[in-house]
């Protein structure tokens, strides 16, 4: 057997350092990679949500013949729309008694027969 001199253990060192950097070189490129791709994914990302807030501040400007936003629901009209489902409300409770008087009209002891 041969004997190992301090030549050989050098350059076994050196090999090894070698083979290391361009293991370390490799998996820092394909890291650096991936956090590029991922870069561009948030780039895309974020004009997707300006372009949804652009059309949102576009749905929101829309405005009427007075000026008024149309998705703002004025005061009046408020009232207006109350003021209809209460009345339909009334309304339907008079045909409820309407229909029970007709009911009892209908027996045969009013008829006469």
């Amino acid at each position: 057997m041969e004997d190992f001199s301090t030549t050989d253990a050098g350059i076994i060192f050196i090999g090894i350092i070698l083979v290391l950097r361009e293991v370390f070189a490799f998996v820092i490129k394909k890291r650096n990679g991936k956090h590029e791709y991922e870069c561009i994914e948030c780039i895309k990302k974020i004009k997707s949500i300006s372009k949804q807030t652009d059309d949102l501040h576009r749905w929101h400007d829309v405005r009427d013949d007075e000026g008024i936003p149309v998705w703002h629901i004025r005061k009046s009209l408020e009232k207006a729309i109350i003021k209809l489902a209460d009345n339909v409300k009334e309304q339907t409770i008079a045909i409820q008694e309407q229909s029970a008087v007709l009911e009892r009209i209908d027996r045969p002891e009013f008829k006469g027969d």
